[in-house]
């Protein structure tokens, strides 16, 4: 028989046992043929390492038999600290799974999972380095590069570039919305489903710091804008940086987090400095409109 663990108790190093909860991000391959993810139940989190080659979908809930293990201390490039890493994240064990059971998928998930691996499939054409360098920068996968060219963007120092970065869901709110105006809907209709589409890219990409951080900061400028309420950016970016610590107080903890706040921050500050000079520049009539001008606000600012 397998127990089911009381997480309030200390638990066993290597206990065999059965938990369930939800799948708190996508799976990552690692070098091998295994692959992890996050999970959560009430009381833990976990990371979760598997050779089953499954998609697992945001908030799937689902039930894993295997190990639990308590995290040991591992040093990567750069002298990067595994352990202390994930213990900033709330995770203090993993789980060694030998079977996973799917109990329920939520609707969305799966339709913004079909959209994802349907991506994915259709930039397998190009050579692996160049998929996986499209995939990178778009929806933040970065476990599909060669080890070789990993190996050297570490070296270079470049690997904050490969991830998924504020300015794309400032670009692709801003292509729906262009798209949707040959429509001639009107301008609440045309923000609103532009922030549904903005919000279904922010699921897909597995809620990263910087491009959850650029949707709120649209989503609370554009309630602001329709309010007709006198708000600057930055008090748009104090009100969502308040906001993402009350949802998940961790994220203090998290390098991405603090430099995508930083670093916008610096943008805001420097726009409202030189913003006599910069409004005089004409440069993209449709972003150069009031309605449009905050997206400029939420530009690249990500780390890893």
């Amino acid at each position: 028989n397998i127990p089911h663990v009381s997480l309030a108790d200390n638990l066993p190093d290597n206990l065999k046992t059965q938990v369930c909860g939800k799948v708190t991000s996508y799976p990552v391959k690692v070098y091998g043929r295994k692959q992890y993810f996050y999970f959560k139940t009430e009381n833990e989190r976990y990371i979760v390492y598997t050779s089953v080659s499954d998609s697992y979908a945001l908030y799937d809930e689902i039930c894993i038999n295997g190990r639990i293990k308590k995290i040991v201390s591992r040093k990567y490039f750069g002298n990067f600290d595994w352990q202390n890493y994930l213990n900033l994240k709330g995770i203090f064990y993993q789980i060694d799974a030998d079977n996973i059971f799917l109990v329920k998928r939520l609707k969305f998930s799966d339709f913004v999972l079909k959209i994802r691996n349907s991506f994915i499939k259709s930039i397998s054409i190009f050579e692996k380095d160049t998929a996986g360098i499209i995939k990178g920068l778009v929806i933040g996968v970065k476990d599909d590069l060669s080890k070789e060219l990993d190996e050297a963007i570490n070296i270079c120092g470049i690997k904050h570039l490969m991830v998924a970065s504020g300015s794309n869901i400032s670009y692709f709110m801003g292509l729906i919305y262009i798209f949707l105006r040959i429509f001639n809907l009107r301008r609440r209709l045309l923000a609103f489903f532009a922030l549904c589409a903005g919000f279904a890219y922010v699921f897909c990409i597995g809620f990263e710091p910087p491009v959850t951080r650029a949707y709120m900061m649209i989503l609370v400028a554009g309630i602001v804008y329709f309010l007709k309420r006198n708000v600057d950016m930055f008090q748009i970016l104090c009100v969502v940086f308040f906001l993402s610590v009350i949802i998940n107080p961790l994220s203090l903890y998290d390098p991405s987090f603090i430099m995508s706040f930083l670093c916008v921050y610096g943008i805001v500050t420097g726009y409202m400095s030189w913003e006599k000079i910069i409004s005089g520049i004409k440069i993209v009539p449709a972003f150069n409109s009031g309605d449009n001008s905050c997206l400029l606000y939420t530009s690249d600012a990500a780390d890893e």
